[in-house]
């Protein structure tokens, strides 16, 4: 099919691999495929059969796309060691015991790192308790660990990153449970001179957690300040 292609095949042919090929160098199986993880092998199955038929190489076999050989030639081995794996069940039920173990021990990584972290935090080395909590967010998206790399991006006095601090607090606040993104947020908002969004957020906190000492000490200085202000 590659040989008798016309040029305009060729470079839709060209630019779907190219497309494809990030996905293929994912180590998650299922994300290799491009299937959930509850597909049956009669899924997984069909999607193969489609990948296959769309990048076989030999359908790269015209001179025009002779520079994609090598590249076509491991994309379809990555895909099909994904294929071979999760449509055997024993194979299967392997690898799935095997990435919830790593699965675990990535989260016990990240609380280590976290909990380190917060011994910076408490000392003031926000450089330190950065880099602990870059590491722990890569490891676990979990919303506490964004919240407390935010408030750290904020409270650095030598290289602040609000940007970043946003970013994370967008991630986590997704989370109504997590009082500590809710605090931070309000933080972020005073220090802008957002009294009313501060509030909001303040009160947020404390809707998820009401024992949150500083989102009630916060809340308290913001009505003070409204109050003075009435006065």
């Amino acid at each position: 099919a590659g040989a008798g292609a016309g040029p305009s095949e060729e470079t839709a042919l060209r630019d779907a691999l190219l497309a494809a090929i990030p996905r293929s160098r994912e180590r998650d199986l299922f994300a290799r495929l491009g299937v959930p993880e509850t597909a049956g092998r009669e899924e997984v199955k069909k999607v193969f059969l489609s990948i296959a038929r769309r990048f076989h190489p030999d359908r790269f076999a015209s001179p025009a796309l002779a520079d994609l050989r090598d590249a076509v030639r491991d994309y379809f081995a990555a895909v099909n060691e994904a294929y071979g794996i999760l449509s055997d069940d024993r194979k299967r039920t392997e690898y799935l015991a095997s990435r919830k173990g790593k699965a675990a021990a990535q989260a016990e990584a990240a609380r280590v790192d976290f909990l380190k972290a917060e011994a910076c935090l408490r000392t003031r080395d926000f450089q330190k308790a950065r880099a602990f909590l870059e590491a722990a967010v890569r490891a676990d998206r979990r919303p506490e660990y964004g919240a407390a790399l935010a408030f750290a991006c904020l409270a650095d006095p030598q290289r602040p990153d609000k940007a970043r601090a946003r970013e994370l607090l967008e991630e986590a606040m997704r989370d109504p449970g997590c009082d500590r993104a809710f605090y931070v947020a309000g933080l972020l908002a005073r220090d802008e001179g957002n009294e009313a969004a501060a509030e909001r957020h303040f009160r947020a906190a404390l809707q998820a957690n009401p024992r949150n000492a500083d989102a009630t000490r916060e809340l308290r200085r913001v009505e003070g300040r409204r109050a003075r202000g009435r006065d």
